[in-house]
């Protein structure tokens, strides 16, 4: 017999002004952890601004603190709003299985997207500033350097155990920290509020690309977080969309690793974007919308019998 869970009272901007609260709490803890860890390692806050000598020279401790950063950024606040639901963690639908079908459609879903994705970035490379906002291309431009510069850092790999630490630092972490907070917890809330769950899968895309403060990578983690959006809707599973996320945040760390993209590929203006790459783009999309749907079907179908 199954146990009845109480449903929420509570309208739904009551409880995304809860959670939005949690997240500014988070972000005070995250401010206070931050101070302790630099103060731990001996280090100062300025090092922080990266893309300098002194934040290469300290990349192993700005790592560590990296990962603690994830988990009380994105999982904490999850997973204390969760407790405060009738469901507790269950709310996070993380407590069903997965099935390999699934797995490998998410997989796939990723795969076929990435034409796309080097459209969008495209796109965002292309978009002109009018000569009053120069200034602000500039500083886009200052900043996309700038992280590109890090990512050089955080990417550089010269044994099996620095990979297989940043696949975990940068595949691993980031899928289930930022997934339990945007799939798990933002998007269910947004979509009660506007009872439309394809506003909210939008919605909630915007805000995991905008978290990332990237100008020139926004439209692509959009998408990206679209396509997250609904493998989570559809399967009703957290799982999903955390295996599609490591899949392809970790596919990007490997092949860095072996050379075959360099660190800042990923946000770079694709050369050379023709007709060619625009068609191949194009099928590669009407594909991806096949294999979304075949996903659809599938864990519509599994998911009944777990």
């Amino acid at each position: 017999m199954y146990e009845t869970i109480k449903q929420d009272d509570r309208s739904p901007i009551v409880q995304l002004i809860i959670l939005f609260a949690i997240i500014v709490l988070a972000m005070m803890i995250l401010g206070g952890v931050s101070i302790g860890l630099l103060a731990a390692f001996g280090l100062d806050q300025s090092i922080m601004d990266g893309a300098t000598d002194a934040f290469m020279d300290n990349i192993v401790p700005i790592k560590l603190i990296q990962l603690v950063s994830s988990f009380v950024m994105f999982a904490f606040p999850a997973i204390l709003f969760a407790m405060t639901k009738p469901e507790k963690l269950s709310f996070l639908k993380m407590d069903k299985g997965i099935h390999p079908q699934g797995v490998l459609l998410a997989g796939l879903c990723m795969l076929l997207s990435y034409p796309l994705i080097a459209i969008l970035v495209q796109m965002n490379h292309s978009i002109p500033f009018p000569e009053s906002l120069v200034w602000l291309e500039e500083m886009f431009q200052l900043q996309e350097a700038e992280t590109a510069e890090v990512m050089k850092s955080f990417l550089k790999m010269d044994s099996i155990g620095s990979l297989l630490f940043n696949i975990f630092l940068i595949a691993l972490v980031p899928a289930l920290c930022e997934e339990l907070l945007f799939r798990g917890a933002i998007q269910p809330v947004i979509g009660k509020i506007f009872g439309n769950p394809h506003i909210a899968i939008i919605l909630t895309g915007a805000l995991f690309s905008m978290i990332h403060f990237q100008f020139y990578g926004f439209f692509a983690r959009w998408m990206l977080g679209i396509i997250l959006g609904y493998l989570f809707y559809w399967s009703k599973n957290l799982w999903y969309p955390i295996i599609a996320h490591f899949l392809n945040n970790g596919v990007q760390v490997i092949l860095v690793y072996f050379g075959a993209m360099d660190a800042t590929e990923a946000e770079a203006m694709p050369e050379g974007l023709g007709i060619a790459s625009i068609a191949f783009a194009v099928g590669a999309t009407i594909f991806l919308g096949f294999v979304l749907k075949l996903y659809k079907n599938s864990v519509g179908t599994t998911q009944e019998q777990v």
